[in-house]
């Protein structure tokens, strides 16, 4: 008897049935594979997670108590917690160069050790400037005054800072500390003191300014004030050479007063000085160094000045020191002039001035009228 072999039909039928079982079999052995190396990874993860909790045991120095600290997965092999080996992804054999990120919960008292793809570089907060930085790199800053302090200068320069939701200008960085005026008047028609005296430490206006007018600053703006500010109360006598500008900010910061006043005040809330107004100018002009008193007739001067106004004249926190009633003001048609303190006149202003603390930062803003600079701890 002849013995028969498979037919075509018989073949492929055989074939069909095999791929079936191939469909069955094989995204199951896949699904299986996927599934243990994602175990595998599961457990690398783990593993990393754990030595970085040792190696935070014995770095707890370097670790915040507040935020999140960036650890990464180098400074774990360099100190011996895990090996190079291990720090392959089990689904691919691809190098793990992601970052352990370490972070607080003040909930449990603990630390929270947890490991992501993502580098340590991509994950750390861009650090905002601080707003000395912002002064210190500005275009629109000049160093002119004989210690060289960054000020803003010029007609309109983008000096705006937002501070007790108030739009208020940046003067410039003396001492690594921003100092900043109101852009607006806090009062017209107030006198610099009741009792015409140029004593600033004892001065009506000195007091309001450090009470009635302070308490109108929220409190995350007064956190931001340096609150014992040392002020200097240096008195100038007027003649034309000790109206220069230069000469005017070594007055401001002498020990020359009138009899019993003091040199210096302590304190957090104060005014302008003559010679910043002198410095804020952007004009190169030589009349720029002269007289002070007399730059009502140089209006290249004031006219390139941001602090000058035409509407208001401004108190400044400088007294005479030859007499004992006066006190030096900023003028509405540009100059400097002695005023007794107990002046008052509806186009007299009173125009803030603080020193902010070194570590305020720039959240936001270009420093523009529209866009001042956010500012924050």
């Amino acid at each position: 008897m002849k013995k028969r072999g498979f037919t075509l039909t018989e073949v492929l039928g055989v074939i069909v049935i095999l791929g079936l079982i191939a469909l069955i079999i094989f995204p199951n052995v896949s699904k299986s594979i996927k599934n243990s190396k994602e175990k595998l990874y599961k457990e690398q993860v783990a593993l990393i997670e754990e030595n970085a909790r040792k190696w935070g045991v014995e770095h707890t120095a370097q670790l915040p108590d507040s935020g999140s600290y960036y650890l990464e997965l180098n400074d774990l092999v360099l100190g011996g917690y895990v090996s190079q080996k291990e720090l392959k992804d089990p689904r691919d054999e691809s190098p793990m160069e992601g970052c352990v990120v370490i972070s607080y919960d003040p909930s449990y008292n603990q630390y929270n050790y947890t490991y992501t793809e993502a580098s340590c570089e991509d994950q750390r907060p861009v650090e905002k400037p601080t707003l000395v930085e912002k002064v210190n790199t500005s275009s629109e800053v000049a160093t002119n005054d004989p210690d060289g302090n960054k000020r803003y200068v010029g007609a309109n320069p983008n000096n705006y800072v937002k501070f007790n939701n108030e739009l208020w200008r940046i003067i410039g960085v003396f001492n690594g500390q921003v100092k900043i005026i109101k852009s607006d008047f806090y009062k017209t028609g107030i006198a610099w003191d009741t009792n015409n005296s140029n004593d600033w430490s004892k001065a009506s206006l000195q007091t309001e300014l450090n009470t009635t007018y302070w308490d109108t600053i929220d409190s995350d703006s007064q956190n931001m004030v340096d609150q014992n500010h040392i002020w200097y109360l240096g008195g100038a006598a007027y003649s034309a050479a000790n109206f220069e500008r230069s000469n005017l900010y070594g007055f401001e910061r002498g020990t020359s007063v009138y009899s019993g006043r003091p040199t210096t005040w302590q304190g957090k809330v104060g005014l302008i000085y003559p010679s910043d107004y002198g410095y804020s100018t952007s004009s190169m002009s030589n009349d720029c160094n002269l007289d002070l008193s007399n730059w009502n007739n140089y209006s290249d001067c004031y006219n390139n000045s941001w602090i000058y106004s035409s509407l208001y004249y401004q108190w400044t926190i400088t007294s005479d020191n030859s007499r004992p009633s006066f006190v030096w003001w900023i003028a509405g048609t540009g100059y400097v002039d002695p005023s007794t303190a107990n002046y008052t006149s509806d186009v007299l202003g009173v125009y803030p001035v603080l020193y902010l603390k070194a570590d305020v930062k720039v959240t936001s803003g270009s420093g523009s009228n529209t866009n001042p600079f956010n500012i924050s701890l």
